[in-house]
């Protein structure tokens, strides 16, 4: 939102806001761009403390993909979005030339529809507020007992900090070294 066009989509809000009678607080474009890079920080300090771990994750994901799994994304109330945009991203890569990956968002009905659609090498990512969901947590744990080979749930803020995000990951990743290794 840091281009002119879009600061001028705010602008012509705000006005319509002010025309229509609402109430609103008066924001600059220096607010806009201040609240804008206020968020590089703790993005920029999450992927730099996380790097090695994501990629590790990655590597995870592609073997799991690789073996004919899926991404089955979802999330309750405003976090439905993230799952949707997660799944998007995978049917449908940015990148030319890059290969579609099987991804599905059911958030919408997902309390019912994970037990019957989860696979053993599927992967499942459930996003939820910070402060966690206790349906959210419960389709992971369903997942779990699915023996999905990895379970990731999405519990990071910028006020908390990144270690929660990846809690579940490590003991999913540790829960599968320790299976290769029992080989």
């Amino acid at each position: 939102m840091s281009t002119r066009a879009d600061l001028a989509l705010v602008g012509r809000t705000v006005a319509s806001a002010a025309h229509s009678g609402t109430k609103i607080c008066p924001v600059t474009e220096a607010d806009i761009v201040c609240r804008l890079l206020s968020r590089n920080g703790p993005s920029r300090e999450f992927f730099t403390c996380e790097a090695r771990r994501l990629a590790v994750l990655c590597r995870e994901m592609a073997e799991r993909f690789l073996d004919g799994g899926r991404l089955l994304a979802f999330g309750r109330g405003p976090w439905a979005t993230d799952a949707q945009h997660i799944a998007v991203e995978f049917v449908h890569p940015v990148i030319v030339g890059k290969r579609a990956l099987p991804a599905l968002d059911i958030s919408s009905s997902f309390e019912h529809t994970l037990p019957a659609l989860v696979r053993r090498r599927d992967i499942v990512i459930g996003f939820g507020p910070p402060e966690g969901d206790p349906v959210v947590a419960n389709a992971i744990a369903i997942a779990r007992r699915h023996r999905v080979r990895m379970a990731l749930i999405e519990r990071w803020s910028a006020r908390e900090g990144h270690t929660e995000k990846f809690a579940e990951f490590r003991a999913a990743l540790r829960a599968a070294r320790s299976r290769r290794l029992e080989r």
